[in-house]
């Protein structure tokens, strides 16, 4: 949601007026009952183009929503594919990779991507008949609230300590079981002035804190929870590390490169078109503990390196994704979609 924030409150919110409409609850499959319900909150708004962000369960939705309530240009932004989850029934990924997704792409007006690496799959080449390219997430602009000092105060760090920080929704596919792994390890291998600061929540959250619970009583990891402050908590930081399994150009991890933090992340999706390897952060293969901390020892007993992989990073969120440019993008492609006078078909191709 943080990118749906930082749109709705962009200088394209003086140009368009922007109306938001959530799915209120879990569809638990094809609910016809949900769609209509979200067609009734579109219809009373009559928009231009419906933009509907996401694929998934989320996007069919959106999507079918929009077409019962005479959408004529429905705009779909690719965030994720749900085949991609790593705990998912077999089942469940054919309907959503052969028959849900495929779909959603299809029926819609345009289509575009977040991260290269999703422009280059299979099925966005196959079935995206409108697809205007990548359009990545904006960084936010990085002004925090508290000092430094004062929030390390305050979550109990010493100025002595070395905090790695880590923010994303708590589920086994952001890697918090690898995460919980590397914390376990750092200490054996003699990191112990490394702290660690876990925020978010989610459905992993009760297990993770289960396998870090030794590192919590001895103060090691700190468990923040869901916060709104997620910028000062950076500021607090040194290091950010993002173990996820899989990804596609993550928010999370353009607000760190945006608070100039040095930046661990696994080599997977849209990770490495923000972080090139050892120039802008550190790339570690997913699933992997042991590189997990070995890249936190390297920065640890590195810092001119940790303030030279933070630097450059912070050079390039503001050149690529920030959102001056990131916004631009999407004003060509509203322009655009506006001045069509019907939906794109196979023959305007």
């Amino acid at each position: 949601m943080s990118g749906l924030r930082l749109l709705l409150a962009s200088p394209l919110a003086e140009k368009y007026e922007f109306h938001t409409c959530y799915q209120t609850r879990p569809a638990s499959g094809l609910n016809l009952p949900l769609a209509l319900e979200m067609a009734r909150q579109i219809r009373t708004h009559r928009p231009d183009i419906l933009h509907v962000r996401g694929l998934q369960n989320e996007g069919l939705h959106g999507l079918l929503a929009g077409k019962l309530a005479g959408c004529r240009r429905i705009v779909v932004s690719v965030h994720g594919f749900a085949g991609d989850a790593t705990i998912s029934s077999s089942v469940r990924r054919f309907l959503f990779n052969h028959i849900i997704e495929p779909f959603t792409l299809h029926s819609a007006t345009v289509v575009y991507c977040v991260s290269e690496r999703q422009a280059k799959r299979p099925m966005i080449k196959r079935w995206a008949r409108g697809f205007r390219g990548v359009i990545p997430n904006a960084a936010p602009v990085f002004r925090p609230i508290v000092p430094r000092d004062i929030m390390r105060e305050r979550l109990g760090f010493s100025p002595r300590d070395i905090v790695c920080i880590t923010v994303t929704r708590i589920t086994f596919d952001k890697g918090l079981g690898v995460l919980a792994q590397a914390i376990s390890m750092s200490n054996v291998a003699g990191l112990h002035g490394v702290k660690y600061l876990v925020v978010g929540d989610g459905d992993y959250a009760n297990t993770f804190q289960r396998e870090v619970e030794e590192e919590i009583r001895a103060g090691r990891v700190t468990m923040a929870g869901a916060r709104s402050d997620v910028l000062d908590l950076l500021n607090a930081a040194d290091i950010f590390v993002f173990p996820t399994l899989h990804e596609n150009l993550s928010n999370a991890l353009l607000e760190a490169g945006a608070a100039g933090k040095a930046v661990i992340a696994t080599d997977v999706g849209g990770n490495a078109e923000i972080i090139t390897h050892h120039v802008t952060g550190l790339l570690v293969p997913p699933s992997n503990a042991e590189s997990i901390v070995a890249a936190i020892r390297t920065l640890v007993g590195t810092p001119a390196l940790q303030l030279s992989l933070a630097t450059n990073l912070q050079r390039r969120i503001h050149d690529v994704f920030s959102q001056r440019r990131v916004f631009a993008l999407l004003d060509q492609l509203y322009a655009s979609v506006l001045s069509m006078d019907r939906p794109i078909k196979d023959s305007d191709r």
